[in-house]
């Protein structure tokens, strides 16, 4: 492997596929110089614990079931170019790093299934382009951080808590207008914050299980409206409008 890195290190190719090399430890450092214009997977590398570097201009990064712990502040600068993000099933990662924040061009970040996941910083509301967030089934994910500002996400269509562990989510993350489809399906939230009334793209709503929620706000006009097995819900404040 590092043979080959060497070889093409001055090279730029469109796609990068090192998944499922189940031995692979570690990357070899200054890869940098090696640049890909497309997707580098590193899917399956099931004893892969840390690299320092990565290929310039990477456009699509799949970390999942790896051992990493994070990713190295030292990657950053590597990852302009980088709109999507895929780390599911990472079970070494328990937070994510502050700078983050640096990847401006990321439209789209799955964490699903990080089971050991516990910290999201604030700087996630950041990343101005985010599309698509995926936490579902992470299960010590117990809360999001509040916004700085009045607004968390700008762009953001889709959030998918489904079966994580959160517990409640701050106003102001979920008032983005462009929010299509929200999943908290399976969770432990007990209140679902007044601002979701602002959400006027909404068009899938999913709370199904969610056993601890005892009321439901006044919602946009949603499409799709899952709320099946919350058994302590008694309370629904939106008007038949908008349900139907």
């Amino acid at each position: 492997l590092h043979k080959e890195y060497r070889r093409q290190r001055q090279m730029c190719i469109r796609d990068r596929d090192i998944a499922h090399c189940e031995k692979l430890k570690e990357l070899p450092s200054n890869t940098c110089k090696l640049k890909v214009s497309g997707a580098f997977s590193l899917n399956g590398c099931t004893s892969l614990e840390k690299f320092w570097e990565l290929p310039g201009g990477i456009g699509k990064l799949d970390l999942s079931h790896t051992r990493i712990q994070v990713l190295p502040t030292s990657s950053m600068r590597c990852l302009l170019c980088l709109t999507k993000l895929k780390l599911s099933h990472s079970m070494n990662i328990a937070s994510l790093l502050p700078r983050i924040c640096e990847l401006k061009s990321l439209e789209k970040l799955d964490l699903t299934r990080c089971s050991e996941l516990e910290v999201v910083p604030s700087s996630i509301y950041e990343l101005t382009n985010i599309k698509t967030l995926s936490f579902s089934y992470c299960r010590k994910l117990r809360k999001f951080p509040q916004p700085t500002g009045s607004v968390g996400f700008l762009s953001l269509e889709v959030l998918n808590l489904h079966g994580s562990g959160i517990l409640e989510i701050p106003e102001g993350v979920i008032c983005s207008t462009s929010l299509r489809v929200l999943d908290l399906g399976g969770t432990e939230i007990r209140r679902i914050p007044l601002s979701i009334k602002q959400v006027s793209q909404l068009s899938r709503l999913c709370l199904s299980w969610c056993k601890s929620l005892r009321s439901l706000p006044e919602l946009p006009m949603v499409r799709r409206l899952h709320a099946d097995g919350c058994e302590s819900l008694n309370t629904v404040l939106s008007s038949r409008t908008a349900i139907t």
